[in-house]
Protein backbone atom coordinates (compact mmCIF):
# COMPACT_ATOMS: atom_id res chain seq x y z
CA UNK A 1 0.00 0.00 0.00
CA UNK A 2 1.18 3.74 -0.99
CA UNK A 3 2.61 5.57 2.11
CA UNK A 4 -0.13 8.01 3.80
CA UNK A 5 0.47 11.44 5.59
CA UNK A 6 -1.24 12.80 8.14
CA UNK A 7 0.43 16.63 8.82
CA UNK A 8 -0.91 17.66 12.63
CA UNK A 9 0.43 21.53 11.76
CA UNK A 10 -0.41 23.08 8.15
CA UNK A 11 -1.80 26.19 7.04
CA UNK A 12 -3.42 24.92 3.41
CA UNK A 13 -5.99 27.90 3.46
CA UNK A 14 -3.56 30.72 4.45
CA UNK A 15 -2.95 32.28 1.29
CA UNK A 16 -6.52 31.64 -0.50
CA UNK A 17 -8.55 32.65 2.56
CA UNK A 18 -6.20 35.89 2.82
CA UNK A 19 -6.45 36.40 -0.92
CA UNK A 20 -10.24 35.63 -1.49
CA UNK A 21 -12.20 38.86 -2.85
CA UNK A 22 -8.99 40.48 -3.63
CA UNK A 23 -7.77 40.32 -8.04
CA UNK A 24 -5.13 38.04 -6.78
CA UNK A 25 -7.09 35.25 -5.26
CA UNK A 26 -9.73 35.61 -8.24
CA UNK A 27 -11.10 32.34 -9.02
CA UNK A 28 -8.85 30.45 -6.57
CA UNK A 29 -9.33 27.98 -4.04
CA UNK A 30 -7.43 25.95 -1.27
CA UNK A 31 -7.34 23.63 -3.99
CA UNK A 32 -4.71 26.06 -5.73
CA UNK A 33 -1.05 26.71 -5.70
CA UNK A 34 -0.30 30.28 -5.01
CA UNK A 35 3.02 31.21 -6.91
CA UNK A 36 5.68 33.90 -5.66
CA UNK A 37 4.07 36.90 -5.28
CA UNK A 38 7.06 38.81 -6.99
CA UNK A 39 5.21 42.57 -7.16
CA UNK A 40 6.24 43.53 -3.42
CA UNK A 41 9.34 41.58 -3.33
CA UNK A 42 10.97 43.45 -6.57
CA UNK A 43 9.92 46.61 -4.73
CA UNK A 44 12.46 45.40 -1.75
CA UNK A 45 15.67 45.98 -1.48
CA UNK A 46 18.17 43.30 -2.37
CA UNK A 47 19.40 43.40 1.34
CA UNK A 48 15.61 43.11 2.49
CA UNK A 49 15.48 40.13 0.03
CA UNK A 50 18.01 38.11 0.95
CA UNK A 51 16.46 38.41 4.90
CA UNK A 52 13.48 37.07 3.73
CA UNK A 53 13.96 34.69 1.56
CA UNK A 54 13.90 32.03 3.61
CA UNK A 55 10.20 32.21 4.71
CA UNK A 56 8.49 30.09 1.80
CA UNK A 57 6.12 32.62 0.20
CA UNK A 58 4.42 30.11 -2.60
CA UNK A 59 1.84 27.42 -1.46
CA UNK A 60 3.37 24.11 -0.47
CA UNK A 61 0.29 22.38 1.19
CA UNK A 62 -2.67 23.27 -1.52
CA UNK A 63 -4.76 20.26 -1.65
CA UNK A 64 -3.96 19.21 -4.97
CA UNK A 65 -0.68 19.15 -4.09
CA UNK A 66 -1.92 16.85 -1.33
CA UNK A 67 -3.35 14.30 -3.68
CA UNK A 68 -0.52 14.33 -5.58
CA UNK A 69 1.79 13.51 -2.13
CA UNK A 70 -1.02 11.21 -0.72
CA UNK A 71 -1.86 13.32 2.47
CA UNK A 72 -5.34 12.39 2.79
CA UNK A 73 -5.43 14.28 6.27
CA UNK A 74 -4.44 16.93 8.15
CA UNK A 75 -5.09 19.14 10.99
CA UNK A 76 -6.21 22.37 9.31
CA UNK A 77 -4.24 24.79 11.07
CA UNK A 78 -6.33 28.39 11.34
CA UNK A 79 -4.48 31.43 11.72
CA UNK A 80 -5.74 35.62 12.11
CA UNK A 81 -2.39 36.62 11.52
CA UNK A 82 -1.21 38.47 14.39
CA UNK A 83 -1.20 42.65 14.40
CA UNK A 84 2.09 42.99 15.39
CA UNK A 85 3.76 41.70 12.32
CA UNK A 86 2.36 44.80 10.92
CA UNK A 87 3.95 47.38 13.03
CA UNK A 88 7.74 46.96 12.39
CA UNK A 89 9.58 48.88 15.02
CA UNK A 90 13.24 49.03 14.42
CA UNK A 91 15.42 48.03 17.65
CA UNK A 92 18.70 48.78 18.73
CA UNK A 93 21.38 48.93 17.53
CA UNK A 94 20.18 48.49 13.82
CA UNK A 95 17.35 51.39 13.72
CA UNK A 96 19.83 53.66 11.68
CA UNK A 97 19.74 50.49 8.70
CA UNK A 98 16.45 49.54 8.69
CA UNK A 99 15.59 53.41 8.37
CA UNK A 100 17.76 53.48 5.55
CA UNK A 101 16.87 50.95 3.76
CA UNK A 102 13.19 50.37 4.98
CA UNK A 103 11.24 54.27 4.03
CA UNK A 104 7.68 53.65 5.65
CA UNK A 105 6.47 57.00 3.80
CA UNK A 106 7.67 55.04 0.15
CA UNK A 107 5.48 52.23 1.39
CA UNK A 108 7.99 49.88 1.98
CA UNK A 109 6.28 48.40 4.88
CA UNK A 110 3.45 47.15 3.41
CA UNK A 111 5.71 45.37 0.80
CA UNK A 112 7.49 43.75 3.02
CA UNK A 113 4.36 42.61 4.62
CA UNK A 114 2.41 41.61 1.48
CA UNK A 115 6.28 39.56 0.24
CA UNK A 116 6.59 37.85 3.45
CA UNK A 117 2.93 36.79 4.46
CA UNK A 118 1.39 36.25 0.41
CA UNK A 119 -1.77 38.63 1.51
CA UNK A 120 -2.31 41.12 -1.42
CA UNK A 121 -0.96 44.38 -1.08
CA UNK A 122 -4.37 46.11 -0.91
CA UNK A 123 -5.44 44.23 2.46
CA UNK A 124 -2.10 44.50 3.96
CA UNK A 125 -2.78 48.72 3.38
CA UNK A 126 -5.89 48.54 4.75
CA UNK A 127 -4.09 46.53 7.62
CA UNK A 128 -1.24 48.99 8.16
CA UNK A 129 -4.00 51.99 8.22
CA UNK A 130 -5.94 50.57 11.01
CA UNK A 131 -2.95 50.16 12.90
CA UNK A 132 -1.32 53.60 12.23
CA UNK A 133 -4.92 55.13 13.79
CA UNK A 134 -4.63 52.82 17.05
CA UNK A 135 -7.36 51.05 15.97
CA UNK A 136 -8.29 47.41 17.80
CA UNK A 137 -8.87 44.26 16.47
CA UNK A 138 -11.53 41.71 17.22
CA UNK A 139 -9.71 38.46 15.91
CA UNK A 140 -12.94 36.67 16.67
CA UNK A 141 -15.39 38.06 14.71
CA UNK A 142 -13.43 39.67 12.08
CA UNK A 143 -10.95 37.13 11.25
CA UNK A 144 -11.21 33.81 12.64
CA UNK A 145 -15.18 32.92 12.09
CA UNK A 146 -14.95 34.01 8.68
CA UNK A 147 -11.95 31.54 8.13
CA UNK A 148 -13.76 28.75 9.29
CA UNK A 149 -16.96 29.45 7.10
CA UNK A 150 -14.96 30.15 4.33
CA UNK A 151 -13.55 26.41 4.79
CA UNK A 152 -17.02 25.13 5.18
CA UNK A 153 -17.53 26.74 1.96
CA UNK A 154 -14.50 24.68 0.62
CA UNK A 155 -16.97 21.65 0.95
CA UNK A 156 -18.67 22.76 -1.80
CA UNK A 157 -15.55 22.75 -4.43
CA UNK A 158 -14.48 19.61 -6.04
CA UNK A 159 -11.18 19.60 -7.41
CA UNK A 160 -10.50 20.42 -10.91
CA UNK A 161 -6.74 18.76 -11.74
CA UNK A 162 -8.20 15.69 -9.77
CA UNK A 163 -12.01 15.20 -10.88
CA UNK A 164 -13.37 13.67 -8.30
CA UNK A 165 -11.72 15.11 -5.18
CA UNK A 166 -13.49 17.02 -2.15
CA UNK A 167 -12.45 18.35 0.85
CA UNK A 168 -13.97 17.79 4.06
CA UNK A 169 -14.14 18.87 7.75
CA UNK A 170 -14.06 16.49 9.65
CA UNK A 171 -15.82 16.98 13.61
CA UNK A 172 -14.91 13.33 15.19
CA UNK A 173 -13.31 10.38 14.78
CA UNK A 174 -15.86 8.54 13.32
CA UNK A 175 -16.42 10.93 10.00
CA UNK A 176 -12.25 11.01 9.73
CA UNK A 177 -12.49 7.00 8.69
CA UNK A 178 -15.58 7.72 6.97
CA UNK A 179 -14.23 10.31 4.19
CA UNK A 180 -10.67 8.30 4.86
CA UNK A 181 -12.43 5.30 3.33
CA UNK A 182 -13.58 6.89 0.16
CA UNK A 183 -10.20 7.61 -1.29
CA UNK A 184 -10.78 10.53 -3.19
CA UNK A 185 -11.63 13.06 0.04
CA UNK A 186 -8.68 15.08 1.71
CA UNK A 187 -10.01 15.57 5.22
CA UNK A 188 -9.32 18.44 7.56
CA UNK A 189 -9.77 18.60 11.27
CA UNK A 190 -10.08 22.58 12.56
CA UNK A 191 -7.54 23.80 14.60
CA UNK A 192 -6.34 27.51 15.78
CA UNK A 193 -2.78 28.77 16.23
CA UNK A 194 -2.72 31.27 18.64
CA UNK A 195 -5.30 31.94 21.78
CA UNK A 196 -5.10 35.71 20.27
CA UNK A 197 -7.81 34.55 18.39
CA UNK A 198 -10.64 34.21 20.50
CA UNK A 199 -9.88 37.88 21.83
CA UNK A 200 -11.10 41.46 20.82
CA UNK A 201 -8.45 43.91 21.84
CA UNK A 202 -9.84 47.38 22.07
CA UNK A 203 -6.68 49.63 20.65
CA UNK A 204 -3.79 48.45 18.62
CA UNK A 205 -1.33 49.46 21.53
CA UNK A 206 -3.54 47.17 23.73
CA UNK A 207 -1.46 44.68 22.62
CA UNK A 208 1.86 45.84 23.85
CA UNK A 209 0.68 46.51 27.78
CA UNK A 210 0.33 43.51 30.49
CA UNK A 211 -3.17 42.44 31.58
CA UNK A 212 -3.01 44.15 34.81
CA UNK A 213 -2.25 47.04 33.35
CA UNK A 214 -4.93 47.73 31.07
CA UNK A 215 -7.23 50.59 31.34
CA UNK A 216 -10.78 49.23 32.86
CA UNK A 217 -12.70 49.64 29.48
CA UNK A 218 -10.04 47.80 27.50
CA UNK A 219 -9.47 45.09 30.41
CA UNK A 220 -13.82 44.58 30.66
CA UNK A 221 -13.59 44.02 27.00
CA UNK A 222 -10.87 41.74 26.37
CA UNK A 223 -12.83 39.46 29.43
CA UNK A 224 -16.19 39.45 27.93
CA UNK A 225 -14.95 38.55 24.68
CA UNK A 226 -12.83 35.90 25.79
CA UNK A 227 -16.07 34.43 27.69
CA UNK A 228 -18.14 34.94 24.95
CA UNK A 229 -16.54 33.86 22.42
CA UNK A 230 -15.43 30.42 23.73
CA UNK A 231 -18.94 29.77 24.23
CA UNK A 232 -19.68 30.58 20.58
CA UNK A 233 -17.16 28.31 19.48
CA UNK A 234 -18.14 25.73 20.99
CA UNK A 235 -22.24 26.03 20.31
CA UNK A 236 -21.98 27.48 16.90
CA UNK A 237 -23.22 24.82 14.22
CA UNK A 238 -23.89 22.60 17.39
CA UNK A 239 -20.13 22.51 18.06
CA UNK A 240 -19.54 20.54 14.56
CA UNK A 241 -17.02 23.16 13.59
CA UNK A 242 -15.52 23.50 17.39
CA UNK A 243 -11.49 23.13 16.75
CA UNK A 244 -10.06 20.15 18.01
CA UNK A 245 -7.16 22.16 20.04
CA UNK A 246 -5.77 25.89 20.09
CA UNK A 247 -2.01 26.65 19.67
CA UNK A 248 -2.33 28.98 23.14
CA UNK A 249 0.20 31.61 22.53
CA UNK A 250 2.63 32.18 19.05
CA UNK A 251 5.04 35.05 18.46
CA UNK A 252 3.42 38.10 20.29
CA UNK A 253 1.61 39.06 23.21
CA UNK A 254 -1.71 38.21 23.58
CA UNK A 255 -2.37 38.96 27.24
CA UNK A 256 -3.33 36.05 28.93
CA UNK A 257 0.28 34.33 29.09
CA UNK A 258 4.09 34.21 28.17
CA UNK A 259 5.33 33.51 24.76
CA UNK A 260 8.57 32.06 24.51
CA UNK A 261 11.12 33.84 21.77
CA UNK A 262 10.89 32.85 18.20
CA UNK A 263 12.82 35.33 16.12
CA UNK A 264 16.11 34.89 15.06
CA UNK A 265 18.81 37.24 15.94
CA UNK A 266 20.87 37.57 13.08
CA UNK A 267 20.10 36.44 9.73
CA UNK A 268 21.82 37.10 6.42
CA UNK A 269 20.67 40.79 5.96
CA UNK A 270 24.43 41.58 4.94
CA UNK A 271 25.99 38.71 4.68
CA UNK A 272 29.41 40.04 3.27
CA UNK A 273 29.85 41.68 6.76
CA UNK A 274 30.15 40.34 9.67
CA UNK A 275 28.56 40.44 13.39
CA UNK A 276 27.28 42.85 14.61
CA UNK A 277 26.50 44.13 11.38
CA UNK A 278 23.51 41.55 10.57
CA UNK A 279 20.30 42.35 12.23
CA UNK A 280 17.82 39.90 12.40
CA UNK A 281 14.14 39.59 12.56
CA UNK A 282 13.96 39.92 16.28
CA UNK A 283 15.70 43.84 15.67
CA UNK A 284 12.54 44.83 13.31
CA UNK A 285 9.53 42.79 15.36
CA UNK A 286 9.58 43.23 18.78
CA UNK A 287 8.63 40.23 20.86
CA UNK A 288 9.45 41.22 24.13
CA UNK A 289 6.05 42.23 25.69
CA UNK A 290 5.15 39.72 28.36
CA UNK A 291 8.11 37.57 26.64
CA UNK A 292 8.81 34.38 28.90
CA UNK A 293 6.35 35.53 31.76
CA UNK A 294 3.88 32.50 33.15
CA UNK A 295 0.54 32.64 32.81
CA UNK A 296 -2.44 35.26 34.66
CA UNK A 297 -5.44 35.02 36.08
CA UNK A 298 -7.50 35.53 32.80
CA UNK A 299 -4.92 33.13 30.83
CA UNK A 300 -6.12 30.68 33.72
CA UNK A 301 -9.40 31.11 32.87
CA UNK A 302 -9.57 30.86 29.15
CA UNK A 303 -7.85 27.49 29.93
CA UNK A 304 -10.56 25.97 31.70
CA UNK A 305 -13.05 27.50 29.59
CA UNK A 306 -11.44 25.76 26.17
CA UNK A 307 -11.02 22.08 28.31
CA UNK A 308 -14.55 22.15 30.31
CA UNK A 309 -17.23 20.04 28.63
CA UNK A 310 -19.68 21.81 30.67
CA UNK A 311 -19.74 24.85 27.86
CA UNK A 312 -19.65 22.09 24.95
CA UNK A 313 -17.06 20.31 23.49
CA UNK A 314 -13.74 20.07 25.18
CA UNK A 315 -10.85 22.12 22.57
CA UNK A 316 -7.56 20.48 23.74
CA UNK A 317 -4.47 22.73 24.54
CA UNK A 318 -1.27 22.71 22.43
CA UNK A 319 1.57 23.72 24.16
CA UNK A 320 4.01 25.22 21.56
CA UNK A 321 5.34 28.85 21.65
CA UNK A 322 4.45 28.73 25.22
CA UNK A 323 6.82 30.46 27.74
CA UNK A 324 8.47 27.80 29.97
CA UNK A 325 7.07 29.22 33.10
CA UNK A 326 3.45 28.91 31.07
CA UNK A 327 4.27 25.35 29.84
CA UNK A 328 5.35 24.30 33.86
CA UNK A 329 2.07 25.54 34.89
CA UNK A 330 -0.55 24.08 32.25
CA UNK A 331 1.88 20.46 32.55
CA UNK A 332 0.97 20.90 36.47
CA UNK A 333 -2.37 21.33 35.62
CA UNK A 334 -2.61 18.38 33.32
CA UNK A 335 -1.06 15.96 36.24
CA UNK A 336 -3.71 17.41 38.72
CA UNK A 337 -6.74 16.49 36.60
CA UNK A 338 -4.83 12.97 35.57
CA UNK A 339 -4.54 12.11 39.43
CA UNK A 340 -8.61 13.67 39.44
CA UNK A 341 -9.30 11.13 36.78
CA UNK A 342 -9.90 13.57 33.74
CA UNK A 343 -7.09 12.36 31.27
CA UNK A 344 -6.04 15.30 28.94
CA UNK A 345 -3.06 14.81 26.54
CA UNK A 346 -0.51 17.33 26.67
CA UNK A 347 0.39 18.58 22.92
CA UNK A 348 3.18 20.01 20.80
CA UNK A 349 1.76 20.82 17.29
CA UNK A 350 5.50 21.66 15.52
CA UNK A 351 8.29 21.00 17.66
CA UNK A 352 12.08 20.14 17.81
CA UNK A 353 14.30 19.24 20.85
CA UNK A 354 16.75 21.42 22.52
CA UNK A 355 19.12 19.14 24.71
CA UNK A 356 18.65 20.01 27.79
CA UNK A 357 17.24 17.81 30.64
CA UNK A 358 14.67 20.38 32.06
CA UNK A 359 12.54 23.68 32.26
CA UNK A 360 15.16 24.71 34.69
CA UNK A 361 18.28 24.20 32.34
CA UNK A 362 17.27 25.28 29.99
CA UNK A 363 15.78 28.30 31.38
CA UNK A 364 19.08 29.55 32.08
CA UNK A 365 20.15 30.11 28.70
CA UNK A 366 19.17 33.46 27.05
CA UNK A 367 18.79 32.87 23.19
CA UNK A 368 21.85 34.80 21.57
CA UNK A 369 23.79 34.21 18.90
CA UNK A 370 26.06 32.35 21.20
CA UNK A 371 23.60 29.99 21.99
CA UNK A 372 23.60 27.42 19.36
CA UNK A 373 27.86 28.24 18.73
CA UNK A 374 28.48 24.79 17.31
CA UNK A 375 25.56 22.80 18.48
CA UNK A 376 23.63 20.28 16.18
CA UNK A 377 20.29 20.83 17.47
CA UNK A 378 18.91 24.38 17.93
CA UNK A 379 19.03 25.21 22.29
CA UNK A 380 16.32 27.56 22.09
CA UNK A 381 14.14 27.30 25.07
CA UNK A 382 10.86 27.04 22.34
CA UNK A 383 12.01 23.75 21.52
CA UNK A 384 11.79 20.82 23.88
CA UNK A 385 13.51 19.73 27.03
CA UNK A 386 13.72 16.37 28.47
CA UNK A 387 11.49 16.88 31.32
CA UNK A 388 8.69 18.08 28.53
CA UNK A 389 9.33 15.12 26.63
CA UNK A 390 8.45 13.05 29.46
CA UNK A 391 5.91 14.84 30.62
CA UNK A 392 4.22 14.36 27.06
CA UNK A 393 4.30 10.30 27.57
CA UNK A 394 3.24 10.54 31.03
CA UNK A 395 -0.12 12.32 29.26
CA UNK A 396 -0.72 10.39 26.02
CA UNK A 397 0.20 12.77 24.37
CA UNK A 398 1.58 13.73 21.05
CA UNK A 399 4.63 15.51 18.97
CA UNK A 400 4.10 16.91 15.59
CA UNK A 401 8.05 17.05 14.67
CA UNK A 402 8.47 20.32 12.50
CA UNK A 403 10.31 20.27 9.40
CA UNK A 404 11.95 23.88 9.74
CA UNK A 405 15.56 25.54 9.17
CA UNK A 406 15.42 27.97 11.91
CA UNK A 407 14.10 26.17 14.59
CA UNK A 408 15.37 22.86 14.40
CA UNK A 409 19.16 22.81 13.20
CA UNK A 410 22.11 24.42 15.46
CA UNK A 411 24.68 26.53 14.34
CA UNK A 412 26.82 23.53 13.33
CA UNK A 413 24.04 22.46 10.51
CA UNK A 414 23.35 25.89 9.38
CA UNK A 415 26.90 26.03 8.82
CA UNK A 416 27.04 22.78 6.33
CA UNK A 417 23.36 23.75 4.72
CA UNK A 418 24.13 27.19 3.90
CA UNK A 419 26.24 27.14 0.26
CA UNK A 420 22.96 25.10 -0.70
CA UNK A 421 20.18 27.01 0.68
CA UNK A 422 21.84 29.90 -0.95
CA UNK A 423 22.00 28.13 -4.08
CA UNK A 424 17.87 27.05 -3.76
CA UNK A 425 16.81 30.11 -3.15
CA UNK A 426 19.03 31.87 -6.38
CA UNK A 427 16.62 29.00 -8.93
CA UNK A 428 13.67 29.39 -6.45
CA UNK A 429 13.62 33.56 -6.56
CA UNK A 430 14.67 33.84 -10.28
CA UNK A 431 11.28 34.60 -11.53
CA UNK A 432 10.85 37.78 -9.26
CA UNK A 433 14.30 38.80 -9.39
CA UNK A 434 16.40 37.55 -12.50
CA UNK A 435 20.02 36.76 -12.17
CA UNK A 436 23.47 37.38 -13.82
CA UNK A 437 23.41 33.59 -14.19
CA UNK A 438 21.78 32.20 -16.56
CA UNK A 439 18.76 29.82 -15.42
CA UNK A 440 20.32 26.72 -16.30
CA UNK A 441 23.03 26.89 -14.73
CA UNK A 442 20.71 28.37 -11.58
CA UNK A 443 18.28 24.98 -12.11
CA UNK A 444 21.62 22.62 -12.20
CA UNK A 445 22.90 24.53 -8.83
CA UNK A 446 19.25 24.01 -7.16
CA UNK A 447 18.80 20.23 -8.20
CA UNK A 448 22.63 19.68 -6.66
CA UNK A 449 21.92 21.87 -3.58
CA UNK A 450 18.63 19.36 -3.32
CA UNK A 451 20.74 16.37 -2.96
CA UNK A 452 23.34 17.55 -0.59
CA UNK A 453 20.69 18.80 1.71
CA UNK A 454 18.48 15.50 1.58
CA UNK A 455 21.02 13.35 3.96
CA UNK A 456 21.79 16.59 6.23
CA UNK A 457 17.24 16.91 7.17
CA UNK A 458 17.01 13.04 6.81
CA UNK A 459 20.05 12.97 9.75
CA UNK A 460 18.38 15.98 11.60
CA UNK A 461 15.07 15.15 11.70
CA UNK A 462 15.48 11.28 12.83
CA UNK A 463 18.30 12.50 15.52
CA UNK A 464 15.38 14.27 16.40
CA UNK A 465 13.19 11.26 16.86
CA UNK A 466 15.69 8.88 18.48
CA UNK A 467 16.65 11.65 21.03
CA UNK A 468 12.69 11.85 22.06
CA UNK A 469 12.17 7.64 22.15
CA UNK A 470 15.58 7.24 23.93
CA UNK A 471 14.75 9.82 26.78
CA UNK A 472 11.36 8.29 27.58
CA UNK A 473 13.10 4.75 27.06
CA UNK A 474 15.65 6.19 29.51
CA UNK A 475 13.24 6.72 32.01
CA UNK A 476 9.86 5.16 31.83
CA UNK A 477 9.47 1.58 32.13
CA UNK A 478 6.46 -0.90 31.45
CA UNK A 479 5.22 -2.87 33.90
CA UNK A 480 7.47 -5.87 32.91
CA UNK A 481 10.39 -3.95 33.91
CA UNK A 482 11.68 -3.05 30.05
CA UNK A 483 12.68 0.74 28.68
CA UNK A 484 9.04 2.07 27.86
CA UNK A 485 8.41 2.53 23.69
CA UNK A 486 8.24 6.14 23.05
CA UNK A 487 7.38 6.07 19.42
CA UNK A 488 3.57 6.12 19.49
CA UNK A 489 3.66 10.11 20.74
CA UNK A 490 5.52 11.13 17.46
CA UNK A 491 4.11 12.25 14.09
CA UNK A 492 4.60 15.14 11.62
CA UNK A 493 3.90 18.32 12.34
CA UNK A 494 5.77 20.23 9.23
CA UNK A 495 4.27 24.15 9.87
CA UNK A 496 4.24 24.02 6.12
CA UNK A 497 2.32 27.38 4.58
CA UNK A 498 2.94 28.50 7.90
CA UNK A 499 5.41 31.57 6.83
CA UNK A 500 8.43 29.61 8.27
CA UNK A 501 11.78 28.31 6.61
CA UNK A 502 11.33 24.88 5.50
CA UNK A 503 13.46 21.89 4.93
CA UNK A 504 14.32 23.27 0.96
CA UNK A 505 14.74 19.61 -0.62
CA UNK A 506 11.52 18.56 0.90
CA UNK A 507 10.03 22.43 -0.01
CA UNK A 508 5.72 21.09 -0.60
CA UNK A 509 3.74 18.64 0.55
CA UNK A 510 4.59 16.45 -2.84
CA UNK A 511 7.90 15.99 -1.86
CA UNK A 512 6.70 13.91 1.77
CA UNK A 513 7.36 10.65 -0.10
CA UNK A 514 10.78 11.42 -0.88
CA UNK A 515 11.40 12.47 2.38
CA UNK A 516 9.89 9.50 3.84
CA UNK A 517 12.12 6.97 1.30
CA UNK A 518 15.22 9.01 2.44
CA UNK A 519 14.68 8.85 6.18
CA UNK A 520 14.10 4.93 5.67
CA UNK A 521 17.25 4.19 3.73
CA UNK A 522 18.98 6.74 5.90
CA UNK A 523 18.36 4.57 8.60
CA UNK A 524 19.06 1.63 7.15
CA UNK A 525 22.32 2.25 5.76
CA UNK A 526 22.95 3.42 9.35
CA UNK A 527 21.66 0.40 11.46
CA UNK A 528 22.58 -2.54 8.96
CA UNK A 529 26.52 -0.60 7.39
CA UNK A 530 26.85 1.79 9.91
CA UNK A 531 26.93 4.21 7.47
CA UNK A 532 26.49 8.28 8.69
CA UNK A 533 25.76 9.77 11.94
CA UNK A 534 22.28 9.52 14.51
CA UNK A 535 22.69 11.84 17.15
CA UNK A 536 21.33 12.44 21.05
CA UNK A 537 22.10 15.53 23.21
CA UNK A 538 23.18 15.40 26.66
CA UNK A 539 23.20 18.58 28.58
CA UNK A 540 22.57 20.45 25.21
CA UNK A 541 25.56 18.86 23.65
CA UNK A 542 25.27 16.31 21.28
CA UNK A 543 26.38 13.05 21.06
CA UNK A 544 26.37 10.05 18.37
CA UNK A 545 24.23 7.21 18.75
CA UNK A 546 25.78 3.50 18.72
CA UNK A 547 24.43 1.00 15.93
CA UNK A 548 23.46 -1.11 18.75
CA UNK A 549 21.59 1.62 20.90
CA UNK A 550 19.83 2.92 17.90
CA UNK A 551 18.66 -1.31 17.37
CA UNK A 552 17.55 -1.20 21.04
CA UNK A 553 15.50 1.26 20.34
CA UNK A 554 13.74 0.25 17.47
CA UNK A 555 12.09 -2.07 19.70
CA UNK A 556 12.17 -4.71 17.23
CA UNK A 557 9.83 -2.91 14.59
CA UNK A 558 10.77 -2.74 10.74
CA UNK A 559 12.12 0.24 10.09
CA UNK A 560 9.60 0.92 7.23
CA UNK A 561 6.62 0.65 10.43
CA UNK A 562 8.54 2.81 12.23
CA UNK A 563 8.29 5.78 10.03
CA UNK A 564 4.63 4.86 8.48
CA UNK A 565 4.00 5.31 12.00
CA UNK A 566 5.51 9.13 12.34
CA UNK A 567 4.40 9.94 9.06
CA UNK A 568 0.20 8.68 9.84
CA UNK A 569 -0.29 5.94 12.26
CA UNK A 570 0.65 7.49 15.30
CA UNK A 571 -1.75 9.86 14.79
CA UNK A 572 -4.35 8.02 13.58
CA UNK A 573 -4.12 6.01 16.65
CA UNK A 574 -4.41 9.03 19.20
CA UNK A 575 -7.19 10.22 17.19
CA UNK A 576 -9.01 7.30 17.70
CA UNK A 577 -8.91 8.18 21.83
CA UNK A 578 -9.40 12.03 21.96
CA UNK A 579 -11.16 13.01 18.99
CA UNK A 580 -14.43 11.12 19.57
CA UNK A 581 -17.46 12.97 20.36
CA UNK A 582 -17.52 11.07 23.60
CA UNK A 583 -14.25 11.80 24.56
CA UNK A 584 -15.10 15.44 23.59
CA UNK A 585 -18.38 15.51 25.55
CA UNK A 586 -17.56 13.73 28.87
CA UNK A 587 -20.08 11.10 27.78
CA UNK A 588 -18.56 8.27 27.12
CA UNK A 589 -15.81 6.01 28.90
CA UNK A 590 -12.84 7.91 30.77
CA UNK A 591 -9.64 7.20 28.00
CA UNK A 592 -7.04 4.64 30.31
Amino acid sequence: MKRQFFDIHVHPGLKAYNNHGYPRGEGKTIWDYFELYCEPYQQLTGSIQKAIEETAMSSQVNLNACVEGNMPAMMVTMYPLERPFFDPTPQKPFQWLFKKILKKEEGHYEMLGAAVTGFPIEKVKKIFSRVDQNIGIDYFNGELLEEIDFYKAQEQIQSTEHPGYTFKIASNYEELQAYLSTGKTITGILTVEGAHALGHYQYHSTLNKCFKKLDDDEKQLLESSFEQNITTLKTRDDGRYTPFFITFCHHFNNLLAGHARSMSAKSNLLSPLPWPNAPGMRHLFVQEPEMEKGINALGKKVINLLLSRDNGRRILIDCKHMSIATRQYYHQLIRTLREQGDAIPIINSHAAINGWNSFAEADRYPEEEKLDKGAYFSRWKINLNNEEILDIYDSDGLVGVIMHDGRMPGEKVKRWTKKYRKWFNEYHYYPCVGSKKNEQTLKARHDAAIEHLRPIYAQLFLSNLFHIVKVIADKRKTEEGTPANGWKILGLGSDNDGLVDPFNAYFTVKEYHLFANDLVQYLNNFVEQGIGEIYYAEGGKHQPFTRTEVKKLLFDTSIETIIDGVMFNHVNTFLSKYFKQSYLTGEGQAIT
